[in-house]
Parts: structure tokens; sequence; C-alpha cells
């Protein structure tokens, strides 16, 4: 591995690290504002909440999915489609056959029309990276053109941050 492609790799993987964080805090400011707009709770409720109970409903989350309206191309070879860290999160990579300009351009526009708020749009040489949130959901979308292999890879990514 050459030398300026594993540090961009790894900057790569740092960025991430520090995007989901901040997305993470970014979300529960939001749910702290909204619960301080809303009626308070009855103390045990809160209380019970807290100590985080095993009930039903607290350890069994609804297992999230990509939204159907997203712009996903049709008979694109899939490389990776399921849930990872249990039922909070799923992810998609497919090899596009749309450019990585493109894709950036599609997923862009999708966004803005389904109602997201784009965090970032961070563009390397060959990869660009768009996060952005919409409730409860974060969505992460990287779009990677490997000049070697000559090919673009899409990777979905929705995150369910209750």
């Amino acid at each position: 591995m050459e030398p300026n492609n594993k540090l961009s790799k790894i900057l790569i993987a740092s960025f991430l690290i520090i995007a989901a964080l901040a997305i993470s805090l970014y979300a529960t400011s939001l749910r702290d504002s909204s619960l301080g707009q809303k009626q308070k709770a009855d103390p045990n409720t809160e209380a019970l909440r807290k100590l985080g109970s095993n009930t039903k409903e607290s350890s069994t989350p609804a297992p999230v999915v990509l939204p159907a309206s997203l712009p996903l191309e049709k008979d694109a070879e899939i490389l990776f489609d399921g849930a990872t860290n249990g039922s909070v999160q799923t992810s998609k990579t497919y090899i596009s056959n749309l450019s990585l300009e493109q894709n950036v351009e599609v997923f862009s526009q999708y966004l803005n029309k389904a109602g997201y708020f784009v965090l970032s749009k961070n563009t390397l040489k060959n990869q660009t990276i768009i996060s952005a949130i919409k409730g409860q959901n974060n969505i992460n979308i990287t779009i990677d053109r490997n000049e070697q292999l000559e090919r673009t890879t899409v990777t979905i990514t929705l995150t369910a941050l209750k």
C-alpha cells in the first residue's frame, strides 16, 4: 500500500468517527431541546428511562430499513446489503454505473427533496462523503472512485439515533 493511500484511509476513518460523534451529539441536543418544549413526563417514568428499563419496548427497537425512495441503480452489483449493529443500522454497498460526480449530484438532490438536513459533504480526490439527518435517522453516503479497478462504489448507511 502506498503511504499516501494509507494516510488517506486513516484520515477518512478518523473523519467518519468524528462525524458519527458529532451527529450523535447533535441528535441528543435536538432531542433534549424538544423535551423542554413538551410537557414534563411523570417522574417515575423518567426515572425508569434513565435507569434503562428492561421492558420489551426499550429492549427490542424497530428494525431500520433504507427508504424505498432512495435513488438506487437497477441491476447494480450488490456487494453488501443488510443490518449491522443489531437492528439500529442498515447498509447497502453496490458498484455504480455512474461516475463519482453523477452520484454526488443524484444523492444531493434526493436528500434535498426528501427533507434531509445535510450536516456535511466532504470531497477528496476520489471520494465524497455526505452526512445528513432527518428526524431520528442519520444517513451517510460514501461514494468512492477506484481508479485501479475502474469502478465507483456507493455505500449508504442509515442509523437510528434513538
